[in-house]
């Protein structure tokens, strides 16, 4: 039956009672509402209420006839135990104890029993109120056990939290807020003016106005603020709370959470500096320069002078291509130091990007000069041999440069680092070592290459481009192809020139997409014409470089696929390259060459002797055909070294078993000429002007009849 206890002995002497009636009139003064009856000297139940037996699920008789000893749940609340508790309960008349109870469907019951002893008829009885805890019990485990998983998820969490009731006064914290305060449950009484002896003296203040805040308006509050620990620790809390008020805005009570990040806060202001961080040279990066110069902008004196120099690294994509990622970064870790040493020990250092350094310098500049003076003195620095590289590698540094200037260029950092990368970047384009400074004319200019190449990325999806073929003669006059040209006519009807957007193309990745269309077309047009009964000879295609690039599907395949789909033998196609093709990436380019002519393809070199081929690699090369560039033969008779490069390209190609064919010619002086030194094959606007399709194929018509009018 559990613990007993004992209840204070009455003065008067017991009550008496004639019969179980009287018995039950004296159950109101008991508390409960299951009321049993039993004789105490056997523990044999005699009456019981209604609920008494309902509650176990036992009819009346059962459970009259079960007695004390057979509802009991514990296997050792036995016959002995409860002749013991009756003899407890004779000695203390009236009292209480706990037990537990078992149903008939063999549920366990915790119960309280309120129990008096009377005298009835010389028999002592035992009355007995019996009060369900079972509820309030299961209730109790659970708050109990919610209570230990919140103390354990505090604790996990580092988080407390604290309450306060305004109308007493009472302040309660958790174990945790304990812990995060640097106290002990115990030894210390919780109260606010004790928490705010634990915020550090330079955010008390804060702390009490953001609280006493929430008391008054009932709004919610956020801080985070510090809290000193009786060792002199420091710890960040974020401290997070709401108060309740009454209808008339009285504040009732405020539940307040505090979290320790401490921690996280350090590991937030380690990632910061990571973001802030170049990780292979050790400097500042974009982000943390644009920083440091927005402070510079803010903080500098009416009209002082703040300058950017903008370095990129000459050929370094190639440094990493022959040597390898590693040794291009220990190359940027040279630059890095190399920069160093050249600076003041006020100027900014900072790595961009790949191979792209920043140097800001807002103290002794004076003028653009100044500045000018400041990119020099750093690519003269720059311009030596990487001694530190292991192993030994012949690489030289060298750098083109940008520079901008503040106030004059702009005065925000954003516009100030663009302002110095456009200059770089026309630096750039003018070769190696080269410096620029930024002008808006430059600007303007980038603007509309912008805007340009935004309408050739849609060119191909509007049809905005055209072929036109130009037809190619051999010394007898006879037809023996044509080359295939691209033109681009804006929607605005502007016609722009290849020479301006085929760069562009390049530069931009457009050139892939735009070869492909080139391909196809051409040899959709070829095959149109082959199913007319028209035979063109040959087609000469141009190519890019980049149509080399190992990123792309092998020209080669690409090729031999179209010539597949399209039933064009492969002897009618000739592929054009210019010399800065093979220069860019020989190994590869020549890789697919021999593919393409084990194909039966034609292969030419276009603008012959504007680039800088060896005849070394020349000879490598399965080529059938050299062009020369129209700069040479529109300048015959007129400059004798223009004749003799033309005399020199031409038996050139003959001694390596090649044909030739002259661009560009249009007098008969020209074609004289160039019949006297030999050459092969012509174009130009003596023989004809780029045609459309539809004057081609009249072109075309009139040879398959014999009609040849030139």
């Amino acid at each position: 039956m559990g613990v007993f206890r004992r209840a204070a002995v009455p003065s008067d002497p017991l009550p008496a009672v004639d019969n179980l009636a009287e018995i039950f009139r004296l159950a109101p003064d008991l508390t409960g509402n299951d009321v049993v009856v039993c004789d105490l000297a056997t523990g044999q139940f005699l009456d019981c209420s209604s609920s008494a037996h309902s509650h176990l699920g036992y009819s009346r008789e059962e459970f009259l006839s079960l007695g004390l000893a057979g509802i009991q749940a514990k296997a050792s609340h036995n016959s002995a135990w409860v002749e013991g508790l009756l003899r407890q309960i004779q000695a203390h008349p009236r009292g209480t104890f706990l037990s537990t109870h078992r149903c008939r469907n063999g549920e366990i019951r915790e119960v309280q029993i309120h129990h008096n002893v009377v005298w009835m008829q010389g028999q002592q009885l035992l009355l007995a109120a019996i009060e369900d805890l079972t509820l309030q019990r299961e209730a109790e485990r659970e708050l109990g056990r919610l209570n230990l998983l919140l103390s354990e998820a505090e604790q996990l969490s580092a988080i407390g939290s604290w309450e306060i009731n305004h109308s007493s006064g009472e302040v309660t914290w958790s174990p945790e807020t304990f812990r995060l305060l640097g106290s002990e449950a115990g030894l210390e009484i919780p109260s606010m003016q004790g928490f705010l002896n634990k915020v550090h003296s330079k955010d008390r203040d804060l702390v009490a106005a953001g609280l006493r805040q929430s008391w008054l308006s009932g709004q919610p509050f956020q801080l985070q603020h510090r809290v000193v620990h009786v060792t002199g620790e420091e710890r960040l809390l974020l401290h997070r709370g709401r108060t309740h008020c009454d209808t008339s805005g009285q504040p009732l009570r405020t539940i307040a959470t505090l979290q320790d990040i401490t921690e996280r806060r350090s590991r937030e202001e380690q990632l910061e500096a990571a973001a802030l961080t170049d990780s292979i040279t050790g400097l500042p990066n974009k982000r943390a320069s644009l920083k440091h110069l927005e402070s510079l902008l803010l903080q500098a004196p009416y009209n002082q002078q703040i300058a950017l120099v903008c370095l990129d690294l000459d050929n370094f994509q190639s440094i990493n291509d022959s040597f390898g990622v590693e040794v291009g970064n220990q190359v940027l870790r040279w630059t890095a130091e190399q920069l160093t040493l050249l600076l003041q020990p006020g100027d900014w250092l900072a790595r961009l990007a790949s191979d792209e350094f920043l140097i800001i310098r807002a103290e002794g500049v004076g003028c653009l000069a100044g500045a000018i003076q400041l990119a020099q003195a750093l690519q003269t620095g720059l311009g030596q041999a990487v001694p530190l590289l292991n192993p030994p590698r012949p690489i030289q540094v060298t750098a083109c440069a940008g520079v901008s200037m503040a106030p004059d260029h702009s005065s925000t950092a954003v516009d100030l680092l663009q302002c110095a990368n456009t200059a770089l970047m026309e630096a750039k384009h003018q070769g190696k070592r080269r410096l620029q400074t930024y002008s808006t004319a430059m600007s303007q200019r980038i603007r509309e290459q912008l805007d340009l190449e935004n309408q050739l990325a849609r060119a191909i999806e509007h049809e905005e481009l055209q072929l036109y073929f130009q037809p190619q003669y051999n010394r007898s006059n006879a037809l023996i192809g044509a080359e295939a040209l691209l033109r681009w006519r804006t929607p605005r009807g502007t016609e722009i020139q290849p020479s301006r957007f085929i760069p562009l193309a390049e530069q931009s990745g457009l050139i892939h997409p735009i070869g492909q269309w080139v391909l196809e077309h051409s040899l959709e047009q070829l095959r149109a014409w082959r199913q007319q009964g028209l035979a063109l000879p040959r087609l000469a295609i141009n190519v890019s470089g980049l149509q080399f690039d190992a990123t792309q599907e092998p020209l080669s395949q690409v090729v031999a696929g179209l010539l597949e789909r399209l039933e064009i033998p492969s002897e009618q196609v000739e592929l054009e390259l210019t010399e800065s093709t093979l220069i860019t990436n020989p190994e590869r380019a020549i890789q697919q060459l021999e593919d393409l002519a084990a194909q039966g393809i034609s292969l030419a070199i276009d603008d012959f002797g504007t680039g800088f081929s060896s005849l070394a690699l020349l000879q490598r090369l399965p080529l059938h055909l050299l062009k020369i560039d129209r700069c040479f033969v529109e300048r015959l008779g007129n400059l004798p070294a223009d004749y003799s490069i033309v005399k020199a390209t031409i038996l050139m190609a003959h001694e390596l078993g090649l044909q030739c064919l002259a661009e560009g010619v249009e007098t008969e002086q020209q074609l004289v000429v160039l019949k006297e030194l030999g050459c092969d094959a012509f174009q130009g606007y003596l023989f004809q002007r780029p045609l459309s399709t539809e004057a081609m194929t009249v072109l075309l018509q009139e040879h398959a009849n014999g009609v040849v009018t030139q």
